[in-house]
């Protein structure tokens, strides 16, 4: 493609080899010239690995390479900033991985930087652009499911379990455990579904082997909707939504091509089977289009990255900016300061996870 973007890759992870550098080949408008990690035998073997022709072994290598026009961070997150930072500062774009960052004062010193900066940035919210999350938005927006009293959203997965899993995922400091991994996702989300700030939040966290192996969060949202999630680390993969309005319930499973399901206030069993079996003849199109793709989940990120291209081609409107990026800090903070000190957080009066010296 002549007009293709060239790519960087800072990181060469599990979440780089299985996630990004599938779908950027499956979206077609990249040409991924160069990865680089801290590890020169991780960074070799992925790239002979994936066929990418160059590798570096120092982040700045890539970063400053001229035939590099955008940047990957996909690196542990207590390295998003410092690297989303110096890829601006010689004027490439730059895709930075979520949780944009781990301290306020890091995506502080981030969206500074961004304003200044003629380049687009992009923040990896892929669930934003998940098939059944955006359709799930449609239907809160056109208002099919009433006025809404309440979302419930649960996410989990088996990550405990795994030999490999490295060592920073154990430690809530580099961005380790199920707040800054899992919740984070959630707290866009709750933004993004319904279209308002968190007012209040609590959260109860248990930290056994790893800090934050598990937490229940809950949240007072600005428009008065109550929210309430759970986040498990060491158990099965689950990731669900529930959306509680006066003309029902809406559920969205992200793992099914099936996954939403819209249960109408006073209906029968019989009838709610109907409409099901209806919507999913509806959508099995796109079903068998994300199939070939490995399932939903892998389709948000094609389509993450499609958006990534029009916004540094095209100039289109990024739509997970680091203002975004910020939020979603602010409220792991929150969230974090919320489990320690066993006290709800007032969003509106706090200046959580904020230095002033």
């Amino acid at each position: 493609m002549s007009n293709e973007i060239r790519i960087g890759i800072i990181g060469c992870g599990w979440a780089t080899e299985n996630l990004h550098v599938p779908a950027l080949r499956r979206v077609g408008c990249y040409r991924i010239v160069a990865v680089a990690d801290t590890n020169r035998q991780r960074s070799e073997s992925f790239a002979g690995r994936t066929g990418i022709a160059q590798w570096f072994n120092e982040p700045s290598q890539l970063i400053e390479h001229p035939d590099v026009e955008a940047v990957a961070v996909c690196v542990p997150p207590d390295h998003h900033v410092s690297l989303a930072i110096d890829a601006l500062a010689v004027g490439k774009h730059v895709f930075i991985e979520k949780p944009m960052a781990l301290t306020m004062e890091q995506a502080d010193r981030l969206v500074a930087v961004a304003k200044l900066s003629r380049q687009k940035v992009l923040v990896g919210f892929n669930l934003r652009w998940h098939r059944l999350v955006q359709e799930c938005r449609r239907m809160v927006n056109a208002n099919a499911i009433g006025p809404l009293s309440a979302m419930r959203t649960t996410f989990t997965n088996p990550l405990l379990h795994k030999p490999t899993s490295p060592a920073w995922r154990k430690d809530r400091a580099c961005g380790g455990g199920v707040i800054y991994d899992l919740a984070v996702h959630h707290f866009d989300l709750w933004r993004f579904l319904l279209c308002s700030e968190v007012q209040e939040l609590s959260a109860w966290c248990r930290s056994d082997d790893w800090h934050d192996e598990a937490a229940v969060i809950s949240a007072r949202m600005a428009n008065g909707i109550l929210v309430s999630s759970v986040f498990a680390h060491g158990t099965v993969d689950d990731h669900q939504l529930e959306l509680y309005g006066s003309k029902g319930k809406l559920q969205v499973s992200l793992y099914r091509h099936d996954g939403l399901q819209f249960f109408r206030h006073g209906e029968n069993r019989l009838t709610t089977t109907f409409h099901r079996l209806a919507g999913m003849t509806r959508t099995l199109p796109a079903a068998i289009a994300a199939l070939k793709n490995g399932g939903e989940i892998f389709s948000s990120y094609d389509a993450q990255w499609k958006h990534f291209y029009d916004c540094v081609r095209t100039g289109a409107r990024i739509d997970c900016t680091v203002e975004d990026g910020l939020r979603a800090t602010e409220l792991s903070a929150a969230a974090v300061e919320s489990a320690q000190m066993k006290r709800s957080i007032n969003m509106n009066l706090s200046s959580v996870g904020r230095s002033y010296d």
